[in-house]
């Protein structure tokens, strides 16, 4: 018997970016439970809900629209299986959107292989923001101590363009920009952005860095896991 794949995309926003992947995981499982869809279970002695996320946002960085795939043993209406989701979902983890997706497409954490990233700085100037941007994003290698052994990242590696840099009618300025995400291994996002900000004394989470887009690099431009969704 065939099964279904639904995805469903989801926002970590406030308290929401603070969860661990592993805690984030947990949490959509509780909440697949809880809208009472037909999920399929693996076999063994320890049967687990089919579920899977894309690429994992570091602690602290928050996320416009994050994606989960899980696996139905039969067809529930899109619309009915989103109310069931939105429903069921808590204050920190609000559901947007579910669609079908073929069940031998790639795993979204294989297929979504970039994003783009935005930071929030007040009282700085877009000029000198924008020079210190191209001086990190072209310079040397940064580095991250994971499990007792340190890693070594060329930005420009990851970091394929400049920034988008604009200011706002209450003196905000934003920094866009896109990273990539190979499979072998990405550069952290608040690792570069911590590498960004040193200047101006504050950290990525002061800076409220939030991931707005994630996307596979496809031969006619980005692929999106759904149909983009307003946030307005």
């Amino acid at each position: 018997m065939a099964n279904f794949r639904l995805r469903f995309s989801y926002s970590e926003l406030g308290l929401g970016a603070l969860l661990s992947h592993l805690e984030m995981q947990r949490a959509l499982t509780r909440l697949v439970r809880r809208a009472a869809l037909p999920i399929v279970l693996t076999q063994g002695f320890s049967p687990h809900m089919k579920l899977a996320t894309g690429p994992a946002l570091p602690v602290g960085v928050a996320s416009v629209a994050e994606y989960a795939d899980v696996e139905l043993s039969r067809f529930v209406k899109p619309a009915e299986a989103l109310a069931r989701l939105q429903a069921a979902a808590p204050p920190l983890l609000p559901v947007l959107g579910c669609a079908y997706v073929n069940p031998k497409s790639p795993s979204l954490d294989a297929w979504l292989d970039g994003q783009t990233l935005e930071l929030r700085i007040s009282d700085a100037d877009e000029q000198e923001l924008s020079a210190h941007f191209e001086s990190v994003r072209t310079g040397p290698e940064l580095e991250i101590e994971r499990k007792g052994k340190l890693r070594r990242y060329l930005p420009a590696d990851f970091v394929p363009r400049p920034a988008e840099i604009t200011r706002d009618g209450t003196g905000w300025v934003s920094v866009r920009f896109a990273m990539l995400l190979p499979s072998g291994g990405a550069l952290r996002s608040d690792v570069f952005a911590e590498a960004l900000l040193k200047p101006w004394g504050i950290t990525p989470w002061e800076a409220a860095l939030t991931r707005v887009e994630l996307f596979h690099y496809g031969e006619g431009g980005k692929e999106f896991a759904l149909p983009q969704v307003s946030h307005a």
